[in-house]
């Protein structure tokens, strides 16, 4: 007899008798879990609505803070660089500028004006129509009065902003506009748009005016909420910092706008049993009109509507509730920073409210009215009652198809065993395929168990490889966008410079400082090495090129340059154990001759190609991060037609081979003697492919960087 029919006996002895017993206490046992569910059904769902706001007012908040604090940042940045264009003036943008009676002109307008997804423009008559928009130009307005011709300086610094604006719209977080407005009366903002009112100037407006007077070092940037943007009618938070010029004087404010529906859609909760809720912006403060403590409302659902005043500020309002006492111990809660959950009466209607800090006195609200969650549950309870009266029937036709059903019993075990194998290649398949949500779910007590629990452990550990490596990547490219692009043009100068990391990020730096096309015969090389590599290095390696690019930039010798950052750069990694080496160097082909600093790195290289004689640029120097007050010594040289200076890292003469020896600072130079006839570039070249040949098989274990000059006729 086969396996399956022994099965079908076994069972269908074995399930007769307790078939029968089962079904009528299951009839029993149905009934009382039905009024049990009922009574319950109530206290639970109120539990699970409180807890799943409470969870949801949490994230949602998280969520805000860290857009806010990525916009703060990105709107930070953008204000730096229209001060770093202040202090290094140039040519105006090669891109068109376009004004705002462009915007209004189809014959000059931009090319691409047209409605865009997500922007809108609401009228005084409160329509609601789209908004005609340029995503490649912003637009230039000129307050009432100004002669953009007598700020030609300050147009061309609006116009080299230009990218920067469209980058800050594009890594906001949220669809903000972006836009600089100068003491001057000008204003860039990007997306381009004409709706500016006749009239309209910046200098006026509540974030323009809060910049000035609601900024300081420890907070850059001040926030204004809610507004009535005058040129679409949209209800606004608006960001805004100072912009300064090189003595520090005030010259504008740059700021940034975000749709407050656009905040209060981070809190939009898709649940079956939470109706309506109320999303709340509020700020815990003390109340002019109770001499108490209150909850200034900032933002709320009503505001993305209000029509107020439609040139300035929302009307706010104060949250109350008449159940003082929980209401104060409420407010006593969020003044402590904590998260929490809460019933009591609001705008005549019993509700819960939950709240979460996204900063110091700044909260996320949301409330739902109990009425709505009563119909939820009530809902439930004649789903439970339905439950129970179908669960009555199938136990019925259950014992009616038992028979049946045992029959059929060994090909549904097959089924079962085979079925789980089935989903384990289904999944796998799925993340083969790049599908990291995948995720078995079934619970076997076998080795079968074994193995979803460890295809389970592994999915994400993959998952967190593949966003790791893309992180590196961005980091990779970041890096390497702030290694010059170009060789600078020297007068009786060839000069060839590049990096090889070994990880995608790497603590190597080489530069090219102070270089003027109309002085061409001056420029300074700077070649560093931090110690150690991968992304700590890199993150001091930026800091120090914008230190140095910083403060090449103002006046002093080489001495105070390098004492000045040596200072700043202790102060940042004097406890962590990093260090960074450095040779700085001064070259002027007109006076024939070149100042150096060295602070702990490698002597430069110099060969004299008419006598073959190689000699160093040396001198004694501590590494920059080291002791905070060291003073650096500057040495000089003159140089003369025929020298060849090399400046490199020790990861070129350091490098290894499969036998573990070193490459070698001799090796290096005879390269240099045998290639002196040849460009900057190409020597540079060769001693790249040199030091790989001779390394591999060997991976590449330390960065490897070089700068070649060669003094021409």
């Amino acid at each position: 007899m086969k396996l399956r029919w022994k099965v079908f006996l076994v069972l269908l002895i074995f399930s007769l008798i307790p078939l029968f017993v089962v079904t009528a206490v299951s009839q029993k046992a149905t009934k009382r879990a039905g009024q049990l569910l009922s009574q319950g059904s109530r206290t639970a769902l109120m539990e699970l609505s409180e807890k799943a706001l409470e969870v949801t007012v949490r994230n949602v908040a998280e969520i805000q803070s860290g857009l806010e604090s990525a916009l703060e940042f990105r709107l930070v940045s953008m204000a730096r660089k229209a001060e770093y264009l202040y202090a290094l003036p140039g040519e105006g943008s090669q891109e068109p500028l376009y004004w705002g009676d462009d915007f209004r002109d189809p014959a000059r307008a931009p090319s691409d004006l047209g409605p865009k997804k997500g922007f809108e423009i609401r009228h005084v008559d409160g329509t609601v129509g789209p908004c005609q928009v340029s995503m490649k130009h912003p637009v230039l307005i000129a307050s009432p009065g100004i002669d953009p011709a007598e700020h030609a300086a300050d147009v061309a610094v609006l116009g080299r902003l230009s990218e920067e604006l469209k980058m800050a719209f594009n890594d906001s977080g949220f669809r903000a506009r972006t836009y600089v407005a100068l003491e001057s009366g000008l204003l860039m903002a990007y997306p381009g748009h004409g709706e500016y009112p006749e009239g309209y100037d910046p200098r006026l407006k509540p974030w323009y005016r809060e910049a000035l007077v609601g900024t300081s070092e420890e907070k850059p940037v001040a926030w204004t909420f809610p507004l009535i943007d005058e040129t679409t009618g949209q209800v606004i938070f608006s960001a805004s910092t100072l912009v300064r010029n090189p003595q520090g004087t005030v010259v504008g404010v740059a700021g940034m706008d975000v749709l407050l529906k656009d905040v209060l859609e981070l809190a939009s909760i898709p649940s079956a049993w939470i109706g309506k809720v109320e999303s709340y912006d509020i700020l815990v403060q003390l109340n002019p009109e109770t001499g108490k403590t209150g909850a200034l409302v900032l933002a709320h659902d009503d505001y993305i509507s209000a029509r107020g005043d439609w040139t300035g500020m929302v009307f706010t309002e104060w949250l109350d509730s008449p159940d003082k006492e929980i209401f104060h111990s409420v407010l006593a809660s969020m003044e402590q920073g904590n998260t929490g959950v809460a019933r009591l009466r609001t705008r005549g209607e019993d509700a819960i409210w939950a709240y979460s800090p996204i900063g110091a006195k700044y909260f996320k609200l949301l409330v739902t009215p109990m009425s709505s969650i009563n119909i939820s549950i009530e809902k439930a309870d004649e789903v439970v009652t339905n439950l129970t009266r179908r669960h009555l029937i199938v136990n019925f036709v259950a014992a009616c198809l038992a028979l049946l059903l045992v029959t059929l019993g060994a090909m549904v075990i097959s089924h079962f065993f085979t079925g789980h194998i089935r989903q384990m290649v289904w999944a796998v398949k799925r993340l083969a395929k790049g599908d990291f949500s995948v995720h078995m779910d079934f619970n076997i007590n076998d080795e079968r168990g074994d193995l979803i629990k460890a295809f389970n452990e592994m999915v994400p550990r993959l998952r967190e490889n593949v966003r790791l490596k893309k992180a590196l990547e961005l980091a990779h490219e970041v890096q390497q966008n702030l290694l010059p692009t170009e060789v600078p043009n020297v007068s009786g100068l060839d000069i060839a410079g590049a990096i090889v990391y070994s990880d995608e990020t790497g603590g190597d730096y080489y530069d090219y400082l102070e270089f003027d096309e109309t002085n061409d015969h001056k420029i300074t090389v700077v070649v560093g090495d931090v110690s150690g590599h991968g992304i700590p290095s890199a993150l001091l390696m930026t800091t120090a090129r914008a230190l140095f690019r910083q403060r090449s930039s103002m006046s002093g010798s080489i001495t105070n340059i390098v004492s000045d950052v040596n200072r700043l750069l202790t102060l940042d990694v004097g406890q962590s154990g990093r260090f960074m080496t450095l040779f700085y160097m001064d070259l002027d082909t007109r006076e024939k001759h070149v100042k150096w600093l060295r602070a702990g790195h490698d002597p430069a290289v110099v060969l004299d190609t008419h006598t073959g004689v190689f000699s160093e640029l040396g001198g004694e120097g501590m590494f920059l991060g080291g002791v905070e007050d060291y003073k650096y010594k500057e040495y000089k040289q003159t140089i003369y037609s025929g020298q060849i200076i090399a400046v490199g890292t020790d990861g070129i003469w350091e490098a290894r081979n499969q036998q573990g020896d070193m490459f070698g600072k001799e090796a290096f130079k005879q390269i240099i003697a045998e290639y002196a006839h040849e460009s900057a570039r190409t020597i540079m070249d060769r001693v790249f492919t040199e030091v790989d040949r001779f390394r591999k098989p060997v991976n590449q274990e330390d960065d490897i960087t070089l700068v070649i000059i060669k003094v021409l006729e």
